[in-house]
C-alpha cells in the first residue's frame, strides 16, 4: 500500500482532528507544516525556495504551504522507486481510495510523475488535449458545499486523464522521479503569469499549485476523473490565505 502523508500545521484549530474524523478508514503519516513567518527569518533557505519577487507576493500562509510540500518532495526524491500520496488537512477521501488509486496506477503504461486526486471546485480544471490545447472543465462549488458532512462518493468508473492546469493541492500522488523533476523545474519558485482559455485575466502565481501547473507540460501529469478526494476549500479557515 502506498504511504499517505497529510500536511498539517501544529495546533491549528482542530483541522487535523477533523481530517482524521472525515477519513477515519485510513492511516496517515502526519507531516508537520512549517509557518511562512518562520521561514522568512531564514534568509538563505528562503532564497533557495523563492525568488525575491515571489517572496513579496506570496502570503506567509502560501510560503509555508509551498515549503511544506517541497519538503515532502525532497524526501520522496530520495526513494529508489515508487512514490507517496500527499494530502492537505482539509481533504475528504473516497472511502475506497486505496483500491481505486492503486488500480489506476497499475493500469498506467508508464508510471506518472504526478496524479492529482483532488482539486478546487471553484476554479476550472484544464485537461491536456495535445494539439488542441488546454480544455477547461467547470465544476459546481455550490453543489459540493451543499453536501457538507453528508458528502458521499458514488461508485463510478475512474480514469486518468492528461492534465494541463489545476488549482488546489489537496490530494495528489507524486513519484520519486516526479519529485526530482519538480524540484529541478520549480525551484526557486519565480513569478510568472499565464493566460488560460476562458479566464478573463492572466493567472498570477500566488501559490504552489500555480507554480506546479506552470511546469506540467514538462512532466507526466494526470488527473483522476471523477476525483478521488475533494476539499470544501473554506477561505475563512484556510492557512494559505493568512
Amino acid at each position: 500500500m502506498i504511504d499517505k502523508y497529510v500536511i498539517s500545521l501544529p495546533g491549528d484549530n482542530g483541522r487535523l482532528e477533523k481530517f482524521t474524523t472525515d477519513n477515519c478508514n485510513f492511516t496517515f503519516n502526519v507531516h508537520r507544516a512549517v509557518r511562512g513567518s518562520d521561514i522568512r527569518k531564514n534568509t538563505p533557505f528562503m532564497n533557495s525556495l523563492f525568488s525575491e519577487e515571489v517572496q513579496n507576493i506570496y502570503s506567509d500562509g502560501a510560503i509555508g504551504c509551498a515549503a511544506s510540500h517541497i519538503d515532502i518532495w525532497k524526501q520522496v526524491a530520495c526513494l529508489a522507486a515508487g512514490g507517496v500520496n500527499v494530502f492537505e488537512d482539509d481533504a475528504v477521501l473516497n472511502a475506497n481510495f486505496d483500491n481505486l488509486s492503486e488500480g489506476l496506477l497499475k493500469c498506467a503504461e508508464v508510471e506518472p510523475d504526478l496524479i492529482v486526486w483532488g482539486f478546487n471546485f471553484d476554479m476550472p480544471l484544464y485537461l491536456d488535449m495535445a494539439d488542441l490545447g488546454p480544455s477547461p472543465i467547470i465544476f459546481q462549488q455550490v453543489m459540493l458545499e451543499s453536501q457538507g458532512p453528508h458528502l458521499k462518493f458514488k461508485d463510478n468508473i475512474h480514469s486518468l486523464l492528461p492534465l494541463s492546469f489545476f488549482f488546489g493541492t489537496c490530494a495528489y500522488y507524486i513519484s520519486s522521479l516526479g519529485a526530482r523533476k519538480l524540484l529541478e523545474l520549480v525551484l526557486p519558485i519565480s513569478y510568472r503569469e499565464c493566460a488560460l482559455p476562458f479566464m478573463k485575466k492572466n493567472v498570477r502565481n500566488i501559490g504552489i499549485d500555480i507554480a506546479i501547473s506552470q511546469r506540467l507540460g514538462k512532466i507526466r501529469a494526470y488527473v483522476s476523473m471523477p476525483p478521488l478526494a475533494v476539499t470544501m476549500n473554506e477561505k475563512t479557515s484556510s492557512t494559505v490565505q493568512r
